[in-house]
């Protein structure tokens, strides 16, 4: 069954005693959308594509910069069938508390099936513990995604002593964290939109960037055996990644979902043809659909909507999001949607009625 989620961050509020994390810095300044499905095509070039850490595992040789990542016959592959919350696959929210899933759930008439946080990003403490989300979340039915940065931002950290394994130790605490949680079924989106130039952990180098991620996973997996890991992209163009974000896969043994963030935006979607276009674009949903057929992976979506970047209100995207989902039902892991008032994303506040009525009957009970 699929998961589906949504994006609360207008009125994100966390436990008082842990820092609240800055969503808002969250959409990069040109996020993408994509485009409408009808059964996503073959992905033609698919991929070419710390120190202590005690039991921290060996990286793997990671494969060739600009090879594609080869095939592998399906290792995991999701069920077809109903989530908890009736819909063919998981869908959810962005969230940060139980007021905030109970007022989305009302909205739109259908309870969700996973919660999408980040953490506290900006000291290795947050990281370590994704404390104000295991603390909120852990004894949740719900599916749990946690967004985590490969280091804290603003601490002078880089790619190359995340490769070489200068954050194993830290890594591997995390993985602590979630076994003391017993979330070790919770999904860790890494270092997500990295194929862009708006975060620190951006793919700048991508024979770093994959081994950094490498060493992150296996570190984790170190304490948390079977941790799961969302390998993320921004949608429809890479300003870092060597230009095509394929290039910076590494390696079917470290993901279990691939993950994409298709905004309505750079460009919008104003018709069917033009969202099937960007679908079926090389970093579009649909070829992320067929990428994770052919290698046994989950999709997750966690971070789409309408947006003002965009045209603003558009059904046709939501529409279309909802009939690409659904053709990729057999491998659709969840998808979170991303309701911000600042970014003009929200469907649940009358700023959207067409989107929202759309939705609301797609989605709704």
């Amino acid at each position: 069954m699929v998961c589906a989620g949504v994006y609360v961050v207008d009125q994100l509020t966390v436990p008082e005693q842990v820092a609240e994390p800055d969503l808002l810095s969250l959409i990069p300044p040109t996020p993408d959308v994509p485009p409408v499905l009808a059964a996503p095509a073959a992905v033609d070039s698919a991929p070419s594509p710390e120190p202590e850490a005690t039991g921290a595992a060996e990286p793997t040789e990671e494969a060739g910069e600009s090879e594609e990542p080869a095939a592998t016959s399906p290792t995991r592959r999701r069920s077809t069938g109903t989530a908890p919350g009736g819909l063919p696959w998981r869908s959810g929210l962005v969230i940060g508390t139980q007021s905030e899933v109970d007022r989305w759930e009302s909205y739109r008439g259908r309870s969700i099936d996973v919660v999408h946080g980040f953490t506290e990003r900006g000291s290795w403490e947050g990281i370590e513990s994704a404390s104000w989300i295991l603390s909120a979340w852990a004894d949740s039915p719900h599916a749990i995604v946690i967004s985590q940065p490969f280091w804290p931002e603003g601490s002078g950290g880089s790619l190359s002593e995340c490769a070489s394994g200068g954050y194993n130790a830290n890594w591997a605490r995390y993985g602590e964290a979630l076994s003391a949680a017993g979330r070790t079924d919770a999904y860790t989106r890494l270092a997500w939109e990295f194929n862009g130039d708006w975060f620190e952990w951006s793919a700048t180098d991508v024979g770093a960037w994959k081994q950094c991620y490498r060493q992150v996973v296996q570190s984790v997996r170190s304490t948390a055996p079977g941790a799961r890991f969302e390998w993320n992209m921004n949608a429809h163009g890479s300003a870092t990644s060597d230009g095509d974000a394929w290039k910076s896969y590494p390696g079917d043994d470290v993901v279990d979902v691939v993950g994409i963030d298709p905004y309505d935006h750079y460009p919008a979607s104003p018709s069917a043809a033009a969202f099937d276009e960007q679908c079926t674009d090389s970093e579009g949903l649909c070829s992320v659909i067929d990428f994770a057929r052919a290698h046994g992976k989950g999709v997750g979506v966690t971070e789409w909507g309408i947006i003002n970047s965009g045209i603003g209100d558009n059904p046709v995207y939501v529409e279309k999001m909802y009939e690409t989902f659904l053709a990729g039902a057999d491998v659709m892991e969840y998808e979170t949607y991303f309701n911000e008032d600042n970014f003009s994303t929200t469907l649940d506040q009358g700023s959207n009625p067409e989107s929202s009525e759309v939705y609301r009957r797609l989605w709704g009970g």
